[in-house]
């Protein structure tokens, strides 16, 4: 049965979030004392796990610190439970640095000051010994030249200026539109936290990581997908409060600044009154929003083309200061027929700048082929030959749509916990998701999701895909079957390192030019109870959702995933808030800075 979302501390997200945070990340070393930033409760040389704690309730809103800048080593205000990581990281020993957006002292320097301390050094352009006198200082030194030119002084410290916060004015009015731009599990290439915008740097993979993970049926093919990265999406919200501090707001639908909505009659037009007929942008036709681009999918060896829609506006509660959320949204998740397994969507290819408005690139197959785009998003995981992005200027053929009007699903994202065991019971081994018997295009975990109906059996009705039934727990709501080996080739992966082309020898993965087959990984499937933990951040939050999967209308595709089925998709973002609808005053959480 579907659980109600577990309302858990921040405290227990972000225990959870660092015992498998500690072995990989890394910070670049920073300006920060020791004994002052990050020290808050002890006088020990070095922070400790009592300084950490005290961080923790400063971000949940059980103390304050003072001076308030000693809380926040990530280098921003306001604290938040990401600070309290960055703490105990240092703590236990990982190489992090604090970064504390206090005021460093420094001396004042003047050119006409003098030194007893000071040394010179003189690059001649010829190897000689030279005596030369300092016209700054006092002190003449003899030396040997060398081929660079330097000057210490142990008399003053400079602060470099990218090291300056500034913060904006606290309190003001309170904000309207929250913007997530979308992380993949594995995106960008990196060698450094530093090339990751806030996540880590899996610099044996070589990829920024974040936790976003989607995992769908009960066979496990479909566990290894991953959605697009960078794409953004906004909505709209109205706060109880007239002034920072703001605290929890009530959503109050799409917001269509950012591109993803769009004329039912012509994709490649944007429209900004969701949902309903737009006389001046569409002609009198619905404007239809949608939670990205296409998105690459290849369960079991099939090109498929995922385009999700929003069936309806969007509902729920955000917290401006905290990150805590809770939003429903009604979907229809569109598959196409796609091409070779390689590159099974239409995509944008040449667009020199993503997402700027500008149609700078051309789409590559589908029904707008050869048409100027704007790139969206990259599918890191399945990346296209070319390197493209992936568009809502570019859709595939409606005729290969084999979905109908969509997939129906009704997720619930949240920064709660959420869970969802194998209750069905029946003549057949226990499952977790059914269909409605009244209505085959609602999914059902049990006869409550069934309105005038019961949830059934369902056509798969073991809970896993496993050939002894057997699903070994990862521990974090995941599985595998330790049953159950299956070979890959090497010469194409995911961005993940996982394989795409399954085979059974050689000679299967010369058919797709995909190296030898020699990949070997096991079966995923979804233990009982499938969990999520969320995070509550107001910069980076993370997203979850448990939910039952109906089956579509083509019987291959639901033997290929195993539909009707379970659904577990955890979803990582950077966020920003925004005071405006034009997007372009910000509000810093906890702070303030709206006029």
């Amino acid at each position: 049965m579907l659980a109600e979302p577990a309302r858990r501390s921040r405290i227990a997200a972000f225990i959870l979030v660092s015992l498998v945070s500690f072995a990989s990340i890394s910070f670049v070393p920073a300006w920060a004392d020791q004994g002052d930033c990050s020290q808050p409760a002890s006088t020990a040389a070095s922070p400790v796990a009592s300084d950490c704690l005290f961080i923790l309730n400063v971000a949940v809103g059980l103390r304050s610190c003072a001076p308030e800048c000693i809380c926040a080593p990530k280098g921003t205000l306001p604290t938040t439970a990401t600070d309290a990581l960055f703490c105990l990281n240092f703590a236990v020993g990982a190489d992090v640095s604090l970064n504390c957006p206090c005021t460093i002292p420094t001396t004042t320097t003047s050119t006409s000051s003098t030194s007893s301390t000071s040394t010179s050094s003189t690059t001649s352009t010829t190897s000689s010994t030279t005596t030369t006198t300092s016209t700054t200082t006092t002190t003449t030194t003899t030396t040997t030249t060398t081929t660079t030119t330097t000057t210490t002084s142990t008399t003053t410290t400079t602060v470099p200026t990218s090291t300056t916060t500034t913060l904006p004015t606290a309190g003001g009015a309170c904000p309207g539109v929250l913007l997530d731009v979308t992380l993949a599990g594995a995106g960008a290439t990196c060698a450094t936290n530093d090339d990751c915008d806030g996540i880590v740097c899996d610099q044996a993979l070589g990829r920024c990581l974040s936790s976003s993970d989607t995992r769908i049926g009960t066979n496990g093919s479909g566990h290894y997908e991953e959605a697009v990265g960078g794409y953004r999406t906004a909505v709209n919200f109205s706060c109880g409060a007239s002034s920072a501090p703001c605290g929890e707001c009530t959503v109050t639908g799409v917001n269509a600044a950012v591109g993803n909505c769009r004329c039912a009659n012509d994709n490649r037009t944007q429209c900004d009154e969701p949902f309903v007929a737009d006389a001046d942008d569409c002609g009198g036709n619905v404007c239809n929003c949608y939670l990205g681009p296409l998105t690459p999918v290849v369960p079991a060896g099939l090109g498929l083309c995922l385009l999700n829609q929003l069936a309806a506006d969007v509902s729920g509660t955000v917290n401006v200061d905290t990150g805590a959320r809770v939003v429903s949204a009604d979907t229809k998740s569109r598959v196409f027929l796609g091409g070779a397994v390689s590159e099974p969507c239409p995509h944008c290819s040449g667009d020199p700048v993503a997402d700027d408005g500008i149609k700078g690139g051309n789409c590559i197959g589908g029904a707008n082929d050869a048409l100027a785009c704007d790139a969206h998003a990259m599918h890191y995981a399945l990346p296209t030959p070319s390197g493209s992005g992936y568009s809502l200027d570019c859709f595939p053929q409606i005729f290969n749509e084999v979905t109908g009007q969509g997939i129906l699903t009704s997720p619930t994202l949240s920064t709660d916990a959420d869970s969802l065991s194998a209750e069905l019971s029946g003549a057949f081994t226990m499952n977790h998701c059914s269909e409605c018997t009244n209505d085959s295009t609602v999914g059902c975990a049990s006869n409550a999701d069934c309105t005038g109906g019961t949830c059934g059996e369902g056509g798969f009705a073991t809970p896993n895909g496993c050939t002894d039934g057997a699903c070994t727990d990862n521990g974090d709501g995941t599985g595998f079957c330790a049953a159950d080996i299956l070979s890959f080739c090497d010469g194409t992966v995911r961005a993940n390192g996982t394989g795409l082309f399954a085979c059974n020898v050689n000679s299967d993965c010369s058919a797709q030019s995909a190296g030898d087959c020699t990949i070997s990984q096991n079966r995923r499937c979804f233990p009982d109870p499938i969990t999520t933990q969320g995070v509550a951040d107001p910069e980076h939050p993370v997203l979850q959702s448990i939910f039952c999967v109906p089956p579509a209308s083509v019987l291959s595709l639901n033997a290929a995933v195993g539909l009707p089925g379970p659904s577990r998709v955890v979803q990582q973002a950077n966020t920003t808030v925004y005071c405006d609808s034009s997007l372009t005053q910000r509000y810093t959480p906890g702070v303030g800075g709206c006029p």
